[in-house]
């Protein structure tokens, strides 16, 4: 599959209001590949999901009351701070646990 595939896949699965419908299949060497046609019969489209519910709770309400005024961010801001934090604890993670574990070896034989 080349990248220009994978790219108008992505495109078309994040377009809201999408109503094109996608089929994924085995191909004929065994990779999956997703198709806009039936893969065969009693073939059936997968189901999409939306990155959002269609209506907010009460709770969601307040929260992004609270968190606006003070943060001043959008949906897609806050997403991305949360995705950025999310990424630095992973790639950052391990490398602060060793060195926690080295100032605490150096602690004990300071002693």
């Amino acid at each position: 599959m080349n990248a220009n595939f994978g790219m108008v896949l992505v495109l078309l699965l994040l377009a809201p209001g999408a109503s094109a419908q996608v089929y994924k299949c085995k191909g004929a060497s065994g990779e999956t590949v997703y198709s806009q046609d039936p893969c065969g019969a009693g073939s059936e489209p997968m189901k999409l999901r939306s990155n959002r519910a269609a209506s907010e709770s009460a709770g969601e309400a307040s929260n992004r009351a609270a968190v606006y005024p003070t943060a001043g961010m959008s949906d897609a801001g806050i997403a991305e701070r949360n995705s950025l934090q999310g990424e630095q604890a992973r790639i950052y993670g391990p490398l602060e646990a060793r060195t926690q574990a080295v100032n605490r070896q150096v602690a004990e034989l300071d002693r």
